[in-house]
This record gives C-alpha cells, structure tokens and sequence, in this order.
C-alpha cells in the first residue's frame, strides 16, 4: 500500500508534478485506496489536498470534513515512470467540483489494449441535507473525460454477473462493470451498497426533488464514440443464464459434491494469490485447473463464494446495520441489494 496524497486546488507556483506525491511502498499501476482528513489547510481552515491509501485496482474514500477550494482546470501530465493511479486520481479531482467527495475509483477491465477506465462513485448533500451519490464512468486516455452518469436512486440493483463483474440497474438502464482484480470488486461492491442503501433510505426516485446537480455531470460527458459504446455495451447476457431446472433437479446430490468440493479447493486458491492481482476469471481458472473440470454452469456460484470467502478474510467493517461484519453469504449479499444472476433471471 502507498499513502497518496492528491492536490485537490493547487496554489500558485505548484507544478504537476509537485501536486501528487507517494510514501512508503507504493504499488505499480495501483487502483487506490481509502482517504483520510488531511490537515494540510489554508489559513482560513479549507484543504488543499486529499490523502489515499492506494492499493491495486481500487479506491474507497472516507467522507471529507473541511470544505475544499474550487478545483484548477489543468490535468497534470503523466510522468514516464511511477504509478498511474496517482495522475488519475488528480484528473479526477480536476472533474470533479468543491461541493462533491469522491467516494470510490475502481479501476475496470477493458476491451480495447491500453484503454484505462474507472467506475466513479460521487457523493454530495442534498437540498435535503441527506447525502445522494452518482456514478461515474470516467476514461483515463489522452485526456480524462466523463463517458457515463448514473443516480443513485431508491430501485438501484446490483447484480454479480458470473463473469467476474457486476452489472448496476437504475430505472430501467443497466450497464456492465468488470474490476481489474477480485480485491477490486470487492471494494466496488461495499461502496455501492453504502450509496444505494441511503437512496433505499431516503427513497429517492427519478424525478423527486433530489440529485439535481447530477446535470452538471450530464453536461460533461465528453469522451469519444468508441468508448460511450464500451460503457453502454451489454456483453454475453445470454452466457449468464442459469443451467435448466431439469439439469439441477436430476443431478441434485452431483451438484452439492460439486459445490461444496469447489468451497473447499476455491477458499485454498484465494489464500495463495495475490487478490490485488487477479481477476475472478483467473481464479476460475485455476479452479478448473485443479479440480480439471468445466465449472462453466457453476459461474455464479463461484462468484457468491469468492464473495463469502472475502467477507470472512476481510477485517470487521461496519456496512451492514446489526452487523460488524461485510457481507458472507448470499442471504446477506440478496438481502442488501447484491443479487446474482441465476437469483434475477
């Protein structure tokens, strides 16, 4: 982990390269990490800067206290060496106006080779002094531009894919989100449900009084047509649909062996990998590998468990109401709004 700190208003004489800078071990091509109150402030009591702990693929804000200078439109330019997450992160800022916090950055997979993409969640208060969020599909190319804008509202759902993504459904749209990295989805999936428990909270809907300066947002979508086509896309829906009842009901006792053999040999694989490294398409394959066989119709099963097995790795959070612990199982993941495919179909 690195500990980043990220120039929200650079002051004069500040150069690019002055506005970010790293301690202790700082990752390559790291995702981010979560932010702390910084008490580097002007006399008058406002923050010139914003702390991450950057790890790999991800970044999980905490809320900010102090009030925040109005961003410098310039993007510092990339160094030839160093992590990129650190410039990205600044790019972002430079977006992003004083009155909203980002929450969260997690770094996505992409179709396209040396297409970087990040999953956004912005937050601010509302008229109603309750906190509403936003999502973000921000690309980090040539230059750092809005591709998407989604509310966080009352009907959000979050549903795991069995691809190693997720897709989020708000009134009537849905897009598709792949991590870089299990770690990753795991980060995006305790954010998401913060932000859409409060709109479920709050009741938020298409149209109320609330989320009116997510037009702002809306007004920014910039980036070019092939990368509004990357985030619109609805890749391989059809891949995910749940094997026959007829397959399940004569196999039952097959399937439980098969199931609880792959709990056992999958919780032993993630204990041994690098989680800020590989995807959950790569797991599944080492799965495969080991038990050397197709888990292909076992897709969504395997996701819940990666769920469950970091749910009991992970340290005591406090996401869930009357529990100190993230989510470990899919009761908990399907009561909180994280569905998986075979549960939506």
């Amino acid at each position: 982990m690195a500990l980043v700190t990220v120039q929200r208003s650079p002051s004069i004489g500040n150069s690019p390269q002055s506005s970010v800078s790293a301690t202790d071990d700082t990752c390559p091509d790291s995702g981010a990490g979560g932010s702390l109150d910084d008490d580097d402030t002007t006399k008058n009591g406002r923050s010139l800067s914003e702390c991450y702990f950057a790890g790999k693929g991800a970044a999980v804000v905490l809320p900010q206290h102090h009030d925040r200078l109005p961003p410098s439109p310039a993007v510092p330019a990339l160094p030839s060496a160093g992590s990129d997450i650190q410039y990205h992160l600044q790019s972002m800022f430079y977006l992003l106006r004083p009155e909203e916090t980002l929450k969260m950055a997690v770094k996505l997979e992409s179709v396209h080779a040396g297409r970087t993409r990040y999953l956004v969640v912005v937050s601010r208060l509302g008229r109603q002094g309750t906190e509403e969020s936003c999502l973000l599909g921000i690309d980090c190319n040539h230059a750092t531009t809005v591709g998407l804008v989604l509310k966080v509202l009352a009907d959000t759902a979050i549903t795991l894919d069995g691809d190693g993504g997720f897709s989020v459904s708000v009134c009537g749209r849905q897009h598709i989100f792949k991590p870089v990295s299990v770690q990753a989805m795991w980060s995006a999936l305790q954010t998401l449900h913060k932000v859409s428990g409060k709109a479920r909270e709050h009741n938020y809907f298409l149209g109320g009084l609330t989320h009116d300066w997510v037009s702002y947002y809306e007004g920014c979508i910039t980036s070019d047509r092939s990368c509004l086509n990357e985030w619109h896309a609805m890749d391989s829906l059809e891949s995910r649909r749940p094997p026959s009842p007829d397959s399940v009901r004569h196999k039952p006792i097959e399937r439980e062996e098969t199931e609880r053999l792959i709990r056992s040999t999958l919780k032993e694989i993630m204990m041994s990998v690098d989680l800020d490294e590989v995807t959950s398409k790569q797991v599944r394959s080492k799965l495969e590998e080991s038990l050397d066989v197709d888990l292909g119709e076992f897709k969504s099963f395997i996701d819940e468990e990666m769920l469950v097995i970091l749910g009991q790795m992970d340290e005591a959070t406090e996401i869930f109401p009357q529990s100190t612990w993230a989510p470990s199982g899919t009761r908990q993941t399907s009561k909180n709004s994280i569905r998986t495919a075979s549960a939506t179909s």
